[in-house]
């Protein structure tokens, strides 16, 4: 019996890692992780492989939100990915990206900017990381994609930074928005639902494509009011 026990102690000790197994992995471009994972774990002892050393490792590629290594004995390495999911498309000065819903940037974008699944595209022209205060961006998101395709549909772009404004479609109107509801997304949400339907509500069926024909400004920041200026050429 414990010549046993002495043998499959041994067995751990000295076994090498034959195989790497991933899991959850979709946008993540795993030929590259592997290759430089494999040849740096595969034949080495099990016990000198550190979990902790490749999940900090894996945690700084910005596709990958958790991650988890585990060891099977006596020879294979599991690594569990959780992927960030796409949110919007972000336009900033490095390029198009994939932002998830915290605002985190994490790929670059490949498909189709007309396709309305990514409407609206979010044009990030401030100074900070993104993903900074992201959340007021998030609520207004959302609340068109739920509450508000009437006005989703003849969106361009969501310009954001310095100020926050909704483009329309040619010829242009721009309804400038407020950035400062809070750090409760929930309560941005409700801001933001309540007055693009306070919009609506002045914009009934028959008068909103004319409505939308004029070049104007529509200024919806400050609470209780609703201001419309003509846009000037070239503003």
């Amino acid at each position: 019996m414990g010549a046993t026990v002495g043998a499959m102690l041994y067995g751990l000790a000295v076994g090498r890692v034959r195989s790497v197994i991933w899991h959850g992995a979709h946008y993540l471009d795993v030929s590259k992780l592997r290759a430089n994972l494999e040849w740096t774990v595969v034949g080495q002892p099990m016990m000198a492989v550190s979990t902790r050393a490749i999940t900090e490792s894996l945690r700084r590629v910005p596709v990958v939100r958790h991650v988890v290594v585990r060891k099977q004995w006596p020879d294979t390495i599991h690594v569990f990915i959780v992927e960030r999911k796409p949110f919007a498309v972000l336009q900033d000065a490095t390029g198009v990206r994939l932002v998830d819903a915290e605002g985190v940037p994490f790929l670059w974008f490949q498909g189709d900017l007309n396709d309305p699944a990514w409407r609206p595209l979010i044009i990030y022209n401030g100074v900070g990381r993104p993903d900074v205060r992201f959340y007021p961006v998030r609520a207004v998101v959302e609340v068109l994609r739920r509450d508000h395709a009437w006005l989703l549909d003849q969106t361009l772009w969501l310009r954001w930074g310095p100020e926050m404004a909704l483009e329309l479609s040619q010829p242009r109107t721009r309804i400038l928005l407020t950035d400062d509801c809070g750090p409760d997304v929930e309560r941005c949400r409700r801001w933001y639902r309540r007055r693009l339907q306070e919009l609506r509500a002045q914009w009934d069926e028959q008068v909103l494509p004319q409505v939308l024909r004029e070049r104007k400004e529509i200024d919806l920041r400050f609470d209780g009011y609703i201001y419309l200026r003509p846009l000037r050429d070239g503003s």
